[in-house]
């Protein structure tokens, strides 16, 4: 079975907020935005990580997140879980830990971009 340390999901549950908070406590960092899907479904859409590489069913054990898929292109996930275009207008996004500049230069700036522009 495949191993990653970074992983992504989507979160569509009357409690989204405080599933997102609880990864505090078993993520290295997080990345993350409130959406409105194509038929109205508001729901998080997240890219997370941990310090050691972990099998996608030990993460949903670990999460209780059922739609956890690993990472293969870290950049283009990072930027389609930060995604103007895709966020709930009312939303917010939501981040934690130190997030990886993975291979790119530009990483760095869209991370704190997201985070400059809708955290503070």
């Amino acid at each position: 079975m495949s191993r990653s340390r970074n992983f992504t999901c989507y979160i569509s549950s009357p409690d989204q907020d405080a599933i997102v908070k609880s990864l505090e406590n078993k993520v290295t960092w997080y990345i993350g935005q409130d959406e409105v899907g194509a038929h109205g479904m508001k729901h998080i859409q997240l890219m997370f990580g941990y310090k050691n590489a972990k099998t996608v069913d030990a993460v949903i054990k670990q999460t209780q997140i059922t739609t956890v898929q690993i990472v293969r292109d870290p950049e283009a996930t990072l930027q389609y879980c930060t995604d103007d275009r895709k966020r709930d207008p009312q939303g917010k996004v939501h981040a934690y830990g130190n997030i990886p500049a993975f291979s790119k230069k530009a990483d760095k700036s869209l991370i704190e971009e997201a985070i400059d522009k809708y955290l503070y």
